[in-house]
Parts: C-alpha cells; sequence; structure tokens
C-alpha cells in the first residue's frame, strides 16, 4: 500500500524561494523549474501565478511573466 504523499502549505513558498535564488545566481533554467514546482505543489493557485509572475517580471524576464499572467486562472492541465 503507497502512502499518500502529504504536501506542507509551505513547500510551494520554499520552491518560490528557491526560483527566486536560481534567478539571482543567474540560472533562469533553475528558476524557471522551481516556479513550475511550486506551481504544482500548490495546486496551481492563482495568488501563487500572480506572485510568480511579480518575480519574473522584476526580474526583466517580461515573456515569462506574461506566460504565467495569462496561465493564473487556468487549472495546472490547461497551462501552455
Amino acid at each position: 500500500v503507497r502512502a499518500a504523499r502529504r504536501v506542507s502549505p509551505g513547500s510551494a513558498g520554499l520552491a518560490v524561494q528557491e526560483g527566486r535564488l536560481a534567478l539571482l545566481a543567474g540560472d533562469r533554467g533553475a528558476a524557471l523549474a522551481a516556479f513550475d514546482r511550486a506551481d504544482e505543489l500548490a495546486r496551481g493557485d492563482a495568488s501563487q501565478r500572480r506572485y510568480i509572475a511579480a518575480t519574473l517580471r522584476s526580474a526583466g524576464l517580461d515573456a515569462e511573466a506574461g506566460r504565467w499572467e495569462s496561465i493564473s486562472t487556468a487549472p495546472p492541465s490547461d497551462r501552455p
């Protein structure tokens, strides 16, 4: 029997912080992977997506920020 994996609410926040640190280090790929993980952990929460978009925009990644803004209300299965 496989136990269901429980995700604490802070896990998505930790993944976002990991993404922010990756941006500071100049690792765009790692940052985007961390933000995708945060989105999955937050189960597609629109406020989390808006925060990710704002974080990307503040780092000068406007195209990526626009992508996150456009999916901020879409469920994870409908993401581009």
